[in-house]
């Protein structure tokens, strides 16, 4: 079928194909993106669904509460600290950002 168009059909032909691969490339790297979707809510006004999740989170921490009781039960006031002391280490430069060799 190529065979059969003259030269100029041909070179129309390779800028269309050209200009079409042109656009799509272009659209598809440059192109701005879309808003984010929003729902309505039960009073119709409109609501962003993003970072619903980190909310609905908060509301449950916020439900929780602690028992005071516990800081002052026996078997609290019986567990063990079994902290190990650090011992010092030798500190290193007073200015890590200086250029070595210029230590003070």
């Amino acid at each position: 079928m190529l065979s059969k168009l003259t030269q100029t059909q041909k070179l129309i032909l390779a800028l269309v194909i050209f200009a079409l691969t042109g656009y799509v490339i272009y659209s598809s790297f440059f192109s701005t993106p879309s808003a984010p979707s929003v729902s309505p809510d039960e009073t119709g006004a409109a609501v962003q669904a993003e970072g619903q999740d980190v909310i609905d989170l908060a509301a449950k921490l916020d439900s929780i509460s602690i028992d005071p009781g516990i800081f002052t039960s026996t078997l609290f006031k019986s567990l063990k600290d079994f902290d190990v002391p650090i011992s010092p280490e030798l500190q290193g430069r007073p200015n890590p950002f200086e250029i070595i060799g210029i230590d003070k």
